[in-house]
């Protein structure tokens, strides 16, 4: 299951590197694996990207509590 997480996560990444305001779903992801991991440094930056490259999002409000926490 850890292999199948990483390799998602790095296509994730890669996605990101390509376009990073073409979907959320990336930074989102990588925040919830982040979590999983207990990693709320990471967790944090990934809803920061999210939020710098989708402001008006329909839940950006959710995102930005969300990102409170992980702080």
């Amino acid at each position: 299951m850890q292999a199948v997480a990483a390799f998602m996560a790095a296509q994730a990444l890669r996605v990101l590197e390509l376009d990073p305001a073409f979907t959320p779903a990336p930074h989102l992801f990588l925040a919830q694996i982040a979590i999983a991991g207990n990693a709320w440094p990471d967790a944090a930056r990934y809803f920061q990207d999210y939020l710098a490259a989708h402001p008006n999002a329909p839940d950006a409000g959710r995102i930005r509590k969300s990102l409170t926490l992980a702080m």
